[in-house]
C-alpha cells in the first residue's frame, strides 16, 4: 500500500519521494531496467517520468532534466509533484522551471476533495483503510505503531488491534469480512516501524483477527524477500494478497499461503478488489490494472479505451456502481480515477479524473466506499519523517481524512 512500493521494490529503495541527496550511491540496475521499460515502450510517460526521479534522486540533474523535457513532448496529464525533484528544483531552477510549466499546461486538474477530519494521533503513520460495517467507524492500519485503530467522528482514536498483537509488523492493508466477522491485516518488517529490529527483513504476515474482539482468528508468515501489501475476500471467505516484493500473489489455504501468481507473474503488485459476481479480480501494478481470472490462474491487462495509456502506480483499488475507482500516487500529482466497466469486466470505457490538485490531499494511500462518496486517507506524513526515530509531534502534519463525491 505505501504509495512507493507500486513501483518494483528496486526501484522503492530508489526512488521513494523522500528528500533526495546526491550522496546516494547509485545501483546502476534501476536506470538500466526502466531504460529496457523505456525501448519496450517509447514515450511512456510513467517511465520517462520515472527515469527523471530517479536521476534526481541521486542528485544527477542534467538527465533528470533531460526525461522531464521528454515528459513535456508526451501527452503526460498527471502534472509533476515538486517534491520528486528536490535537486533539479535548487541547482537548476530556471531549466526545471520551464520543463515543470511545459509538462503541467496538460495536467488535468479536478480539485474536489473535501475535508472530512483530522486524526489526533499524529504519529500513526497510517496506510491501509477500512469501514467497520456495524458502527460506521473508519479503521486505520498504523505503519509505524504496528496496530490498528478506530477513527471517532472527532478524529480521536482507539485501538482494535494493539501495537505488534500476536506479531504485527507495519501494518498495510486491511480488509473486513463483513459475513464473517473477520478484519484481515497485511503486515511487512519496515525501518520505520516501532522495534523495527526483532524481524528479519523481508517478513511479512497476514492476520485475520474477529472485528468484535480483536482475537486472532488465523495467521499465516512468508519469510523474506516478501511484502504483503493489500488483501481481498472472496465470497468462498478465502484471502488474497499481493506480494509487491517477489511480484505474485497468495491465496490462503488451511494454515498457509499458496502462490495464487507465482514470483515473477506481476510488477509490483499493490491494491486488488473482487469483482462482485464471477471470477475476476483486479490487481493494480506499477504498469497498470490486471484482470485475474482466479480460478483459472490466468493475468490479463485491462483493455482501456484508444489513447489512454496512464495508470500508473495505482496504490488502493475499489469498485463501485460498476466502476473502479483507484488512488494513483507514484508518479506525478496523486490522483484519484474512475474508470467504469465494460460488461464482461474486462476493459475499461473510459478514465475520469475526479480528484486531482485539492491543497488537502497530499501522499494518499487508500480509502473506502461510503454510500455516494469516496473517502480517502489524503495525507499521513511520509516515511522518511521516522528515519532517524520518531519526531516531535509538533514537526508532523495533521493526517487528514477527506471524500470525494462519487
Amino acid at each position: 500500500m505505501h504509495r512507493v512500493l507500486l513501483i518494483p521494490l528496486s526501484f522503492v529503495v530508489a526512488c521513494g519521494r523522500a528528500p533526495a541527496t546526491s550522496k546516494i550511491s547509485p545501483p546502476d540496475e534501476l536506470v538500466t531496467q526502466l531504460e529496457a521499460e523505456l525501448r519496450a515502450t517509447p514515450g511512456d510517460g510513467a517511465v520517462l517520468y520515472a527515469l527523471a526521479m530517479r536521476h534526481d534522486r541521486l542528485g544527477r540533474v542534467a538527465p533528470a532534466l533531460g526525461w522531464l523535457e521528454q515528459l513535456a513532448r508526451t501527452d503526460w496529464d498527471a502534472g509533476l509533484d515538486p517534491a520528486d525533484f528536490v535537486n533539479s528544483r535548487s541547482r537548476a531552477a530556471a531549466r526545471y522551471d520551464a520543463a515543470r510549466a511545459a509538462i503541467e499546461r496538460r495536467w488535468r486538474r479536478a480539485p474536489r476533495a473535501r475535508e472530512l477530519v483530522r486524526i489526533g494521533e499524529r504519529d500513526l503513520l497510517p496506510e491501509g483503510m477500512e469501514r467497520d460495517p456495524g458502527s460506521g467507524e473508519l479503521l486505520l492500519s498504523s505503519g509505524r505503531k504496528r496496530k490498528v485503530v478506530r477513527v471517532a467522528p472527532t478524529g480521536a482514536t482507539r485501538d482494535v488491534i494493539g501495537p505488534a498483537q500476536d506479531g504485527l509488523l507495519a501494518t498495510l492493508g486491511l480488509r473486513v469480512d463483513g459475513a464473517r466477522g473477520l478484519l484481515w491485516v497485511a503486515s511487512a518488517a519496515a525501518p520505520f516501524m516501532e522495534r523495527a529490529d526483532d524481524t528479519p527483513a523481508g517478513t511479512s504476515r497476514l492476520h485475520a483477527f474477529d472485528l468484535a474482539s480483536g482475537r486472532l482468528h488465523a495467521r499465516y508468515e512468508l519469510a523474506g524477500p516478501s511484502l504483503l501489501n493489500d488483501v481481498a475476500v472472496l465470497s468462498d471467505g478465502r484471502a488474497v494478497v499481493t506480494d509487491s516484493a517477489a511480484d505474485g500473489l497468495w491465496i490462503t489455504g488451511g494454515d498457509r499461503l499458496e502462490p495464487l501468481l507465482p514470483a515473477g507473474t506481476l510488477s509490483g503488485p499493490n491494491g486488488l478488489v473482487p469483482a462482485p459476481t464471477g471470477d475476476l479480480l483486479y490487481v493494480a501494478t506499477w504498469r497498470g490494472i490486471v484482470v485475474v481470472d482466479w480460478r483459472a490462474r490466468r493475468a490479463d491487462p485491462l483493455r482501456l479505451p484508444t489513447g489512454a495509456t496512464n495508470l500508473a502506480g495505482i496504490d488502493g483499488l475499489y469498485l463501485h456502481d460498476g466502476a473502479l475507482i483507484g488512488i494513483q500516487n507514484a508518479v506525478g500529482h496523486p490522483r484519484i480515477v474512475r474508470l467504469p466497466l465494460a460488461e464482461d469486466g474486462r476493459a475499461a470505457t473510459r478514465i475520469d479524473v475526479i480528484e486531482s490538485g485539492s491543497p488537502i490531499v497530499d501522499n494518499p494511500t487508500t480509502g473506502v466506499i461510503v454510500e455516494a462518496a469516496f473517502v480517502f486517507m489524503a495525507r499521513r506524513n511520509r516515511e522518511h519523517a521516522f528515519a532517524n526515530g520518531p519526531p516531535a509531534r509538533d514537526a508532523l502534519e495533521d493526517i487528514v481524512i477527506a471524500a470525494v463525491d462519487l
